[in-house]
């Protein structure tokens, strides 16, 4: 949209877009960018990888004799990686959250809890002595840390920036 301005009284209609002075000729050109669709790409591949680490954390919660031993049971494979009862659940809860914040609006949920899963995945890689009592392995880090990494970037990228607003105002002197 383009507008010219020659009267500086139709800036009241204008609500502050420009300033105009007397005898001032003002161009004002208007672009907005609807970037709602490369939000919503962001937030469904970040959904995705929160489904993955629930269903494994799932399937690996139902594979377990909750009745024999609770949360001192054997443990079971799922998607190739070891688990206990353990981290069975906290595996399954986590997703529950990371399908939370890919749900959300709130980019800063992506951000932080992916964050947050990251960090647990180096911990897992760079502390070997941490698999001895929950016998989780390098798979679990290398999980966490890739799933961590997809929600910060799936954070960043659907920042509320959807709407981008671009103006220039060129002021030339009539005279």
């Amino acid at each position: 949209m383009k507008t010219t301005l020659r009267d500086p009284d139709h800036l009241d209609r204008l609500e502050d877009q420009a300033t105009v002075w007397e005898h001032d000729e003002v161009l004002v050109d208007d672009r907005v960018r609807d970037r709602a669709g490369f939000s919503q790409a962001a937030r469904v591949v970040a959904l995705v990888a929160g489904a993955v680490v629930t269903v494994i954390g799932l399937i690996a919660a139902l594979r377990i004799d909750w009745g024999a031993a609770e949360f001192d049971g054997p443990v079971v494979s799922a998607a190739g990686m070891p688990f206990t009862p353990t981290t069975a659940v906290i595996t399954a809860v986590l997703g529950f959250f990371l399908i939370g914040a890919a749900a959300s609006h709130d980019s800063a949920a992506r951000i932080t809890l992916g964050a947050i899963t990251g960090a647990l995945g180096a911990a897992i890689l760079l502390l070997d002595g941490v698999g001895t009592s929950w016998n989780v392995t390098d798979r679990h880090g290398w999980l966490a840390l890739i799933v961590g990494g997809v929600f910060v970037a799936a954070g960043l990228l659907s920042e509320r920036r959807d709407l981008v607003q671009q103006r220039r105002a060129v002021r030339r002197t009539v005279g």
